[in-house]
């Protein structure tokens, strides 16, 4: 017994956005022949996202008040007093980071298979006929996301001095308050 075998294998390997028609056609094959198209369609989607941010918030803040100084008085100072000195500081930053638009873009062009086909006609008597249409799709995605955050705060606050020397009556003598006050906020929100 005489048997012949017929094959048509066609491969399409795709990247996003390209449609590619795999077809393929075997006729007049004899009896008890083998026949066989195979339409194989292959996309591969490898998709990196890389997304970094930096915030850096840097305060320094100095007070100091001043001297108030009485010294070889008959009578009394009066009130002797520095004044007052503050220093205020608030900081903020959001950060909004989106990495699922590129993937989700780089994933949305279909894969169009509608125009894959195989035709066998005219075989012989008994024969084995297929016609087949596979399609592999294979996806990597890697994300990647780099965040540094440097909240740095130097603050120095000194109260000034108040001095009442070798007075006879010595009234009030007081010094200042000095005050410094930092505030800084991050919100950062990462979306894979």
């Amino acid at each position: 017994m005489l048997r012949a075998a017929a094959i048509a294998v066609l491969g399409v390997s795709l990247t996003t956005g390209i449609a590619a028609a795999a077809t393929g056609d075997i006729s007049n094959t004899g009896a008890d022949s083998y026949n066989k198209v195979k339409n194989k369609t292959h996309v591969t989607h490898d998709i990196t996202n890389s997304l970094g941010a930096s915030v850096v918030n840097s305060n320094t803040q100095t007070a100091n008040s001043g001297n108030a100084k009485a010294k070889k008085n008959t009578t009394g100072t009066g009130g002797v007093t520095t004044g007052m000195t503050s220093n205020d500081n608030t900081g903020g930053a959001t950060l909004t980071l989106n990495q699922s638009a590129a993937t989700t873009a780089a994933l949305a062009t279909p894969i169009d298979t509608s125009n894959d086909a195989g035709t066998i006609d005219t075989t012989g008597a008994d024969s084995t006929n297929i016609v087949s249409n596979k399609t592999k799709v294979d996806t990597t995605v890697s994300n990647a996301v780099s965040l540094n955050v440097t909240n740095t705060s130097t603050q120095t606050a000194s109260s000034g001095n108040a001095t009442a020397n070798k007075n006879t009556t010595v009234g009030d003598v007081t010094s200042g308050d000095s005050s410094n006050t930092n505030a800084s906020t991050v919100t950062i929100d990462v979306t894979q």
